[in-house]
């Protein structure tokens, strides 16, 4: 299995993804059965080739190989539907002169251009913003308005320039507030900065600025390789506006766009603590507090001064002792640090951080041996890569070893030829030696003849001719025979000659089979390690994802249990400051006789609603009438 695989698993088509598919599918799809129970309907490897041919998809050979070896991730030679749309979705990206690779099987992209079954895909007509730049992924990139150019340009200075002029390190810094990836950042600075001076015009930042706000309110999906030669125009107003201060704050919420927001003080509403009784309860006012950022999801409820120092707000602020009393008895008990309650809060927050910190270190254990695990798997590749070749270089040797097997018994057909030819030399050697013998037996014979009879000379000079003709056969006759010889002998060495060579050649031949068998063996072994290896990763990886997601919920539960805490606090402490306030105003009767305090309600523990760290110490009860 591949390392694509784990990336695959999570991968969603879009709409288009799917039907394309699925129109290709019904079209050249071919039925896949497993012990004749129909299991799906695939595309076979050849199709494939057919239908994503470079002339159909304007694609070199070289990107659709790297396009089928992530999508065909079990290396089965068919495509399923889900692994034809990954194939569709990187073909999209392809033809977006974007280099493919497993990571895109997740980002979804342009639509794919397939001659035969699919168009290039055209914008909607529902863009509210007519002219439009197309950027390299395929999503168009919004005109700039002019509006929006002065906007920016009016914040220049509040961001960070001076004098016409941002430095690239404060320009960064700001730019890196947005949370944008930093090759994003990166990338908006070098088309921003088009006469690489080093510094931002004003202009030059209202054009970062535009990008940025694209990329975060998800106008566009990606950054153009470059951009028109008009959104390089200054405004009319290029210097700042000096009386106009404005401030400039990112939200990591991609649905709420950058605002700009002023600076004055205002003052909020109060709050209201309890709706059940009359609306004449309400808490003092709180102090003006600066205007809060808006780009945080909260946007405060404005009320003019005039209307909080009314004589009818001055008399709300009077409220029943014993609806008071029971309000900060109940506030205390679930607030105090030392109750039951908010020690159990306190318990539990400690324990979810206490989870979180570990799910933290575990996460990041998992991460490194992740990291380890990558690294292994790249010397893995690497092992896996020069066993290809050196099963390349065997698959050659196996080759040679065959010319050589086909030489040697070529060589052994040769060698039975010269047995044969040997054999019937030494044939005729051995008949030219009976004809030898038998002349010689005749020289005799006619040897004896002659000294026996006596001839007369025309006769002896007849048999010494004979005689002569015979003695000249015999020597050509004895020449032939050692030529025969000599013949014979070199045959015989050739023999042995050949019979060493294809010696020789069977021991090299045996030799390169026993390398090849053992190199084999490892080839195999490594294999089975690499799958191990593999499978040990992906779980892994899935294993780190469930911790990931368990750790984000710990997470938001204890930023829960924290907020609503720090709430109960903050009331309490209201409460507090209100009951001090109340106590010292009903210690002194308005006809200035001192009066005890009202009782607390029965079931009111005085040891639970003892009096604040920062209250006046309480009168002597026992002076009094």
């Amino acid at each position: 299995m591949k390392n694509t695989a784990s990336t695959s698993n999570l991968f969603v088509p879009t709409p288009t993804e799917a039907a394309l598919a699925t129109h290709i599918l019904s079209q050249r799809g071919s039925t896949l059965s497993n012990d004749g129970h129909v299991d799906n309907v695939v595309l076979q490897g050849d199709t494939v080739v057919d239908i994503l041919s470079p002339e159909n998809t304007n694609l070199s050979a070289e990107v659709l190989a790297d396009i089928w070896d992530i999508a065909d991730e079990y290396e089965s030679g068919y495509l399923t539907q889900r692994q034809l749309s990954i194939v569709l979705r990187l073909l999209g990206w392809a033809q977006n002169n974007i280099e493919v690779s497993p990571t895109l099987v997740l980002r979804p992209g342009p639509s794919p251009f397939i001659r035969g079954y699919s168009t290039m895909p055209v914008p909607s007509p529902a863009s509210p913003i007519s002219p439009i730049i197309s950027s390299p992924l395929g999503r168009p990139l919004p005109e700039f308005p002019q509006a929006d150019r002065e906007k920016f340009v009016d914040m220049f200075t509040s961001a960070g320039g001076y004098n016409g002029i941002m430095t690239r390190g404060k320009a960064m810094d700001f730019f890196r507030r947005s949370s944008l990836p930093e090759h994003d950042v990166t990338r908006i600075w070098t088309l921003s900065d088009v006469e690489e001076h080093g510094y931002l015009s004003p202009n030059e930042f209202a054009i970062a600025m535009y990008l940025i706000q694209a990329l975060m309110i998800k106008t566009v999906d990606a950054l153009p390789a470059k951009l028109p030669p008009h959104f390089y125009q200054p405004t009319s107003t290029s210097i700042p506006n000096k009386h106009r201060h404005m401030s400039f704050s990112f939200s990591t919420d991609p649905s709420i766009s950058p605002v700009m927001a002023t600076s004055p003080t205002v003052t909020l509403q109060p709050l209201r603590l309890d709706r059940r009784h009359s609306s004449a309860h309400a808490a003092p006012p709180i102090p003006p507090l600066p205007f809060s950022n808006p780009s945080k999801g909260y946007v405060p409820c404005l009320a003019p001064v005039s209307e909080l120092e009314t004589p009818l707000f001055r008399r709300r602020q009077t409220v029943w002792a014993a609806d008071r009393a029971r309000l900060d008895t109940a506030s205390t008990a679930i607030l105090d640090p030392g109750s039951p309650i908010s020690a159990g809060l306190s318990m539990n927050g400690s324990s979810v951080r206490s989870d979180v910190a570990k799910l933290k270190d575990e996460v990041a254990r998992l991460e490194k041996e992740n990291v380890a695990l990558r690294l292994e798997n790249q010397s893995t590749r690497e092992v896996w890569d020069e066993l290809k070749s050196q099963k390349v270089v065997t698959e050659d040797l196996a080759a040679t070893n065959d010319k050589l097997t086909a030489h040697v018994a070529k060589l052994e057909i040769e060698l039975e030829q010269i047995r044969l030819s040997n054999a019937e030399l030494v044939a005729r050697l051995d008949s030219a030696k009976a004809k030898g013998t038998q002349l010689q037996r005749v020289i005799s014979e006619t040897e004896e003849t002659m000294m026996h009879l006596q001839l007369t000379d025309g006769e002896a000079l007849a048999q010494g001719v004979m005689l002569k003709d015979l003695r000249k056969d015999n020597e050509d006759l004895r020449k032939r025979l050692a030529g025969a010889e000599r013949e014979r002998d070199d045959v015989q060495d050739k023999l042995v000659r050949l019979r060493s060579s294809r010696d020789q050649r069977q021991n090299e031949a045996s030799i390169l089979i026993e390398d090849l068998a053992r190199e084999t063996d490892q080839l195999r072994e490594r294999l089975r390690q690499t799958d191990h290896l593999q499978s040990g990763h992906d779980a892994l990886a899935q294993r780190c994802a469930q911790l990931q997601s368990r750790c984000q919920e710990l997470q938001s539960d204890g930023e829960e249990a924290e907020r609503r805490c720090a709430e109960l606090r903050r009331q309490n402490a209201d409460l507090r400051r209100r009951r001090n306030g109340e106590v010292a105003q009903r210690s002194t009767h308005p006809d200035g006789v001192s009066r005890a305090p009202e009782p607390l309600p029965p079931f009111v523990d005085a040891a639970v609603v003892g009096p604040d760290e920062h209250d006046e110490p309480p009168p002597d009860y026992r002076e009094m009438p």
